[in-house]
């Protein structure tokens, strides 16, 4: 006779995880779309669809169409540069635009070739999504990186200024152009919306400003007075900050009769940390010389 303990246990089968809802989610949305009719790559063909779907144009070359993949390379290579020189502008948007338009092409192309069972819906459904994917995973990052690195353009009245990222808001000089950070305000029934923007340093730390009825002077220098300024006031820039005058065209939503809340306003922002600093503007961005306010 077989013992109790020579008994086969029971077997209990493993709990499921507390992410296994998204698992069955996927699965269901996959075969809800007929994606799984999209076979999976073999070992020998993992860098293939790799390069097909990082390089645009990578996958009509590796099936043969290389005079296709030729004209993609090409093309991108031209909105490439149009979006770099003409950074800040509609044409530059336009020429992102064409590069995610190309490298979608080339994700497509990839994909159709694994996959001849899908039919019109369905592949219209994969090009939007394949266009999300490339944008937010690829391009949406490269564009932020490149901003927060080597150049940010701003716009400053109807022309656009680039901005060169990375600084040291050490290296800041009385007199020069910079770009920073603005906090929302608000006094009163006045709101000042938050941003970028763009000014000329006028004073620095430890500089002692007189506004006056009729003038403004930083250590004795006269310089013409700005719109809203206060008068017959003195300010000593305090450490680690500027002094820099806002843009009387900077958007300020309320009443615009009532100036001493303006004014309010307007000297909140004027002390700008040197925390807020973002960079300095090119003296040319190629060919282009920069006009600074």
């Amino acid at each position: 006779m077989v013992g109790m303990n020579d008994m086969p246990k029971a077997y209990y089968p493993p709990r499921a995880r507390w992410y296994s809802p998204a698992f069955y989610f996927c699965s269901r949305l996959r075969r809800g779309l007929h994606l799984d009719r999209i076979p999976l790559p073999s070992s020998a063909s993992v860098r293939r669809v790799s390069l097909g779907l990082l390089l645009p144009g990578f996958a009509f070359a590796a099936y043969g169409q290389r005079t296709i993949a030729r004209a993609i390379l090409s093309s991108y290579a031209v909105a490439a540069i149009v979006f770099i020189v003409w950074l800040g502008y509609s044409i530059s948007s336009l020429a992102l635009g064409v590069m995610i338009s190309l490298h979608v092409s080339s994700v497509l192309y990839l994909i159709g070739r694994q996959s001849f069972e899908l039919d019109f819906r369905r592949r219209l459904v994969l090009s939007l999504m394949a266009f999300s994917l490339v944008y937010l995973c690829i391009y949406y990052p490269l564009r932020t990186q490149f901003e927060n690195r080597v150049a940010l353009p701003l716009r400053a009245g109807n022309k656009v200024v680039v901005v060169r990222a990375r600084q040291s808001a050490a290296s800041v000089r009385r007199g020069e152009v910079v770009a920073y950070r603005i906090e929302p305000r608000s006094v009163d029934h006045f709101y000042l919306a938050g941003g970028l923007g763009l000014g000329r340093v006028q004073a620095v730390a430890g500089d002692r400003i007189v506004f006056t009825a009729q003038t403004a002077e930083v250590n004795g220098v006269t310089f013409p007075r700005r719109s809203f300024m206060p008068r017959n006031e003195t300010w000593i820039v305090p450490e680690k900050h500027w002094f820099i005058w806002p843009e009387s065209a900077i958007p300020i939503s309320g009443n615009p009769q009532q100036n001493d809340a303006i004014i309010q306003l307007m000297r909140q922002s004027a002390l700008v940390a040197e925390s807020e600093f973002v960079g300095k503007p090119f003296r040319h961005w190629f060919w282009r010389r920069q006009i600074l306010p």
